[in-house]
């Protein structure tokens, strides 16, 4: 059985499928017909795949993941791809053209699942050729060629992904991405910055930035302006709404009329986390939070579309029908963090609040929140201001970063944890629900001895006592990966955030 989240086991599967029978049919995703020929449509054979292949024991990967989609909304939320042209010698991406996906192998050669018929040869899963014009089954309509993204890549395993920052015409307007937040050589943490509640506010010539932060090293990465003002009724004057962490301490009183709409916010580790007011401020109440704001309205929540608390304000309803919607904050499937900064002043240009969830799509974010946007954007990356504004803001957003220091020696083998494999455990079960997790020989570091598929189960052996230097708990566990006998023993970090814990049956 294959690691069903591997490029390159994609590439041996679909091999595979060339010496089966098979027969091209619309919605076809692998079953058999009664003369047993596997039926495929083009996605239907990337589908069978990141379905476990209908496999006893189905993980269902690709269904715990992303909604049931097709070639065109495959293409729609890779983060990484290009024209045909550019195409990298990357066996595992996919190759595109409007309405009809393939896999590519390497050489200009394409596994499809295809109606099209080269003579006596087609309508079935075939092999074909994209740059030499003589082969027999020679295909020169591809486009585009992407990255899946419910698949991990040779680079990315233990390389991460680098940093980047780029403008893409998007709806007929040049916006703004910066990508941050997996680049091994960095560590990360995101925070609220800003003035306390009032009628605080700085002019954007001035810094608003975490002096305590910059002062142990960390560096400005990803830099946006932060939440949205309202009107009050009352007496008429603009104010930021809803809940307000700044540098650990709550500076604004909660206002129960915003609990329902979108929030962002910072724990101390740095890691991000979206979810209404009323979630955020629970943890913010609890000294968890080192930052947190009230967002305009989220966009997308645990990859789907999240218009909740549309009724609460009349701002949120202004840029949501109106061409406002301009600053965009959120993270991608793999875990970056993403800054999306889009033109335009208020209501006159720009996007409106139902096209966001579409870009959300475009740039693969599961997870993403409107903030105030018009004559208050802005974005910088790495220190290089890419959209500036005059207008008086009240709090950003910014993702800091620094360099990762070397790694200390072992300790001494008397002050190293001492376990052993307790094959009985501690009757609990780790499961992961936003992304891999790596099990590692030590805690805090060290070779990495396995990297866990996203939703698959790991024993827990033994918790760690208290949190450890990094910021985190961590457990004793135990891995046995899909398809073999081997245990994986060793270290993972239990961060509640990113995975969730459940009672073993027995």
């Amino acid at each position: 059985m294959y690691d069903y989240t591997s490029a390159a086991d994609l590439c041996r599967w679909a091999e595979q499928q060339l010496n089966r029978q098979t027969f091209y049919q619309l919605g076809g995703i692998g079953r058999y017909d009664s003369s047993g020929r596997r039926l495929f449509d083009c996605v239907g054979l990337i589908k069978c795949f990141l379905w476990h292949d209908y496999g006893p024991g189905n993980t269902s990967y690709y269904g715990k993941t992303a909604p049931d989609i097709n070639a065109d909304q495959i293409y729609a939320r890779a983060t990484d791809k290009g024209p045909i042209s550019t195409i990298p010698e990357s066996p595992g991406l996919l190759v595109w053209q409007r309405g009809h996906i393939g896999i590519y192998i390497g050489g200009g050669q394409v596994i499809e699942a295809t109606a099209k018929r080269w003579g006596s040869v087609g309508g079935c899963v075939v092999k074909s050729q994209f740059r030499d014009k003589t082969a027999a089954m020679y295909r020169g309509t591809w486009t585009h060629w992407l990255r899946c993204p419910f698949l991990m890549y040779e680079e990315d395993e233990g390389m991460g992904i680098k940093d980047s920052y780029k403008t893409e015409v998007y709806n007929g307007l040049t916006i703004q991405i910066a990508r941050m937040g997996l680049d091994p050589d960095y560590e990360y943490k995101g925070t609220v910055v800003g003035k306390p509640f009032g009628p605080n506010a700085v002019q954007r010539s001035q810094s608003i930035d975490d002096p305590e932060l910059e002062a142990a090293g960390w560096q400005s990465c990803g830099h946006t302006n932060g939440g949205i003002f309202y009107k009050e009724p009352s007496d008429g004057n603009w104010m930021a709404s809803g809940i307000e962490v700044l540098m650990g301490n709550a500076t604004q009183l909660w206002d129960t009329r915003f609990d329902s709409c979108a929030a962002i916010g910072f724990y101390h580790s740095g890691e991000m986390i979206i979810g209404t007011q009323v979630e955020i401020k629970a943890l913010a109440a609890a000294g968890q939070l080192r930052g947190a704001v009230t967002a305009a309205f989220g966009i997308k929540l645990n990859g789907q579309r999240w218009t909740a608390g549309s009724e609460f304000n009349s701002q949120r309803d202004y840029i949501y029908s109106n061409k406002s919607g301009r600053t965009i904050v959120g993270q991608a499937a793999n875990g970056q963090y993403v800054m999306v900064s889009v033109p335009g002043v208020s209501g006159k240009s720009g996007l409106t609040g139902s096209q966001l969830p579409a870009l959300a799509d475009h740039l693969g974010l599961t997870a993403a929140v409107c903030l105030d946007g018009g004559g208050s954007r802005y974005l910088s990356y790495c220190g290089s201001i890419k959209t500036n504004t005059t207008r008086a803001v009240k709090n950003d957003i910014i993702i800091y970063r620094r360099k990762k220091a070397s790694p200390a020696p072992d300790p001494e083998p008397d002050t190293k944890p001492n376990h052993q494999p307790d094959t009985g455990g501690d009757g609990m079960v780790l499961i992961t629900d936003k992304g891999p997790l790596r099990i590692r020989n030590a805690v805090m570091g060290d070779k990495i001895l396995y990297t866990v598929p996203q939703g698959e189960q790991i024993d827990i052996l033994d918790m760690l006592a208290g949190r450890q230097q990094d910021g985190y708990q961590w457990a004793f566990v135990s891995y046995t990966p899909v398809g073999k006998s081997d245990k994986i023993i060793g270290y993972s970090q239990i961060d509640l955030d990113y995975s969730q814990m459940d009672e073993k049956e027995n």
